[in-house]
């Protein structure tokens, strides 16, 4: 094993800047495939490529990796994010560029955690063209997806003036008329994105205070998606919400959702039936929970991955104050004064009621995997703005733990993060599974991703597009470049 850490510094250093003077041969891997673990075989790399398979190439010409004893998995794909997202921004006022610094350092914390792709579901157009300028410039970072403008009336989720903080600022504003509907659409299409999104939440608490669209601007939005070909993307968290939505024939789910009530055997056969796509996000009520236990992160072993003042900022008291006091202030409706239920805060926002909203997720998980959908990893990571524990790629790795500790099967896990969402993306003949012709995105494990649930914590080394390092590598690499 100290062999193996001597090769890899010397790939590294091979590796930063390019990898198209030579080819790496990495040797003796097992590879995860859907028959289960391979036996030892080589990949070589050429560039961003896998370009062959087998025990049979030779060495010469190629810098050489030893991995006996590791083994590799496609890269990781993160199918719900918010990369705008910086937590504990608002809360500690950052001024523009240390935003602008942190998103693209939040581009590592993604590559440490294995994530190689990822789909942000509500994006502002000014930070995404910022960040891919960011990744055209260095080829730092996973590859970054995304839906279009997300589409919400006025007073709905996203569209309320508490919500649109930070760099929620800049989301496209509320949606009031036909005109607009179809301009968003178009500008989907235009804008070459995987979808458009829909939000139909009636709200965070248990009085509903967001609006939603009609019954015709739906139908209307489903007309005009279904006539440009672009899919739709419906962010819905109850039974109720979902049954409005499936109405549309969505693509798909951003949300499992459930956090306070188990799905009907009559509503999962519906679900199955539409062939939709759901994306899990169950880390929503984990993440939470984290700012009642800020040292799981470290007994994790992954506070590396995320910027040191967020997480100083977790750990101040006054954060998770802040917090519980801007949640339960965009759950009231308008004509509940905050003031008189503040000092209820306690009540309306705790750990115990959060952990349960994550159980309640994850069982319906469970029945939803039980019934066949087509379930895909989203971590959610980012979230709303104000939040400070919502932190990039670590919430990945606890989507995936969580999953698995709910009695999901290894395999049934991994195919989530990997090949289901490259279906879904439309990416199936670039990446998702490690063989030649496919991008060279994978990850290097110590331990067995079939027989050990803590696997993805045994990491190794990540590649993306090539290029090669260790995930506190990873870390190092974005923190040199953003300096300033």
């Amino acid at each position: 094993m100290r062999i193996w850490f001597q090769i890899l510094s010397t790939v590294a250093v091979l590796i930063q800047g390019s990898t198209s003077m030579a080819g790496i041969l990495i040797k003796n891997i097992r590879l995860l495939e859907s028959a289960g673990i391979s036996e030892p075989t080589h990949l070589l790399v050429e560039g961003a490529t896998i370009s062959k398979r087998g025990l049979l190439i030779p060495d010469e010409g190629h810098i050489i990796y030893d991995a006996s004893g590791l083994y590799a998995l496609p890269g990781l794909i993160d199918s719900h994010t918010h990369l705008s997202s910086v937590p504990g921004a608002v809360f500690r006022k950052d001024a523009p560029q240390d935003v602008e610094r942190q998103q693209r350092i939040q581009l590592a914390s993604y590559l440490a955690a294995g994530v190689t792709t990822v789909l942000d579901t509500a994006i502002p157009l000014p930070t995404l063209q910022e960040l891919k300028a960011y990744q055209e410039k260095t080829g730092f970072g996973p590859r970054i997806l995304a839906l279009g403008p997300v589409l919400m009336p006025p007073g709905g989720y996203l569209g309320t003036e508490n919500f649109r903080k930070g760099d929620y600022a800049a989301l496209p504003a509320p949606i009031t008329s036909e005109k607009e509907i179809h301009d968003s659409i178009i500008k989907s299409k235009e804008l070459k994105t995987v979808g458009i999104k829909l939000a139909m939440e009636n709200g965070l608490g248990p009085i509903p205070n967001y609006k939603i669209f009609s019954a015709k601007q739906r139908s209307l939005i489903a007309e005009i998606a279904k006539n440009n070909d672009v899919k739709v993307f419906v962010h819905s968290m109850s039974e109720a919400e979902h049954r409005l939505a499936l109405e549309l024939k969505p693509y798909a789910l951003v949300h499992a959702g459930f956090n306070e009530a188990s799905p009907s055997t009559e509503f999962l056969q519906k679900l199955a039936d539409s062939g939709s796509y759901v994306i899990t996000t169950s880390n929503i009520y984990d993440a939470m929970d984290l700012m009642w236990d800020p040292e799981r992160i470290e007994r994790d072993g992954l506070s590396f991955i995320v910027p040191p003042e967020q997480l100083q900022t977790l750990k101040n008291p006054a954060s998770l104050a802040y917090v519980k006091e801007e949640a339960l202030r965009e759950s009231l409706p308008w004509w509940l004064p905050f003031r008189l239920f503040r000092p209820l805060v306690d009540f309306f926002f705790s750990q115990n009621k959060v952990q349960e909203f994550r159980t309640s997720t994850l069982q319906a998980i469970q029945k939803m995997h039980q019934k066949g959908i087509k379930l895909v990893v989203g971590s959610d990571s980012g979230n709303w703005p104000i939040f400070t524990s919502f932190f990039h790629g670590y919430g990945t790795i606890r989507e995936l733990d969580l999953l698995l500790d709910a009695g999901l099967p290894p395999a049934e896990v991994l195919a989530m993060a990997s090949t289901r969402p490259t279906a879904m993306l439309g990416l199936e003949h670039e990446i998702g599974t490690l063989e030649p012709g496919k991008k060279a995105d994978l990850i290097l494990l110590a331990e067995n991703p079939l027989q050990s649930r803590r696997a993805l914590h045994s990491m190794r080394a990540v590649m993306k597009d090539g290029s090669m390092h260790t995930p506190k590598e990873w870390m190092q690499l974005a923190q040199q470049m953003n300096l300033h």
